[in-house]
């Protein structure tokens, strides 16, 4: 038995009309298959594969630590205080907000946005 890897991209265009159920998507592989043209993906190795897990891994860690910035700076903003969108600031600023006593920040938030963001 031969295997072959075909990028999705291809097969899809042998889908016929708008249907995704399981006949009609093995029929597309089989055409895109039997096709003398068809184009192949090539098999990633272990060592490939770890490396685009690393990858992938560390993109979400980034994307999640941006979203928790800018979910803080936009529950501060709710209450009045600005800070600028670079994180390295966003530290900075908070330990500033937290410790002074002339805003409108709660006891619970001043516990719970040091929890949030670890300097």
């Amino acid at each position: 038995m031969i295997y072959v890897l075909l990028n999705t991209r291809f097969v899809k265009s042998f889908v016929i009309g708008n249907k995704n159920d399981f006949n009609d998507a093995a029929a597309a592989i089989f055409d895109a298959v039997t096709r003398p043209n068809r184009r192949i993906a090539a098999i990633k190795k272990i060592e490939q594969q770890d490396v685009q897990l690393v990858h992938n891994m560390r993109q979400g860690l980034v994307g999640n630590h941006t979203a928790l910035v800018n979910q803080i700076r936009g529950m501060v903003s709710e209450r009045g205080i600005i800070i600028p969108q670079e994180i390295n600031r966003v530290r900075a600023q908070l330990r500033l907000i937290l410790e002074g006593a002339e805003n409108d920040l709660t006891v619970l938030s001043r516990e719970v946005f040091p929890i949030s963001i670890k300097t």
